[in-house]
Formats: structure tokens, sequence, C-alpha cells
């Protein structure tokens, strides 16, 4: 019986089991990266935008006052 094995899958199989799977999901946790970044950068975008038109809104209102005063 030739039971032959690695040297390193010898003495560290854990390791190597462990560095497979890290090597094999590498892509799956990398495209869940990119999701969760896109989804964030949208939900900022959107979220400067409501900012933005709170903003607007207000200079509109006050702008509107002024005028109204004026007038």
């Amino acid at each position: 019986m030739n039971k032959f094995r690695h040297p390193i899958t010898a003495i560290y199989p854990p390791t190597v089991i462990a560095l497979q799977f890290i090597l094999e999901s590498a892509p799956y946790f990398f495209t869940l990266h990119l999701k969760f970044r896109f989804w964030y950068v949208l939900a900022s975008i959107v979220q400067t935008k409501k900012i933005d038109l709170q903003t607007n809104k207000r200079d509109l209102e006050e702008e509107i006052n002024e005028r109204w005063i004026a007038y």
C-alpha cells in the first residue's frame, strides 16, 4: 500500500481545506460585495437627492415669502 500524501496536506489538512474553501467561494463573496456596494452607492445618491430636494423646497418657500412680502 502506497500511502504517500503531500507533506503539506499531511501536516495541515484543515489549513488546506480552509484555503480551498476560501479560493472556491471568493467569486461568490466578491459578487456579493459588489451587490452591496451598488446598493450602498444607489442609496447614498437617493439620500443626497432627497436632501437637495428638501433644501430646494425650503429655498423656494423662503423666496416666495420674500417676494410676497415685497409685493
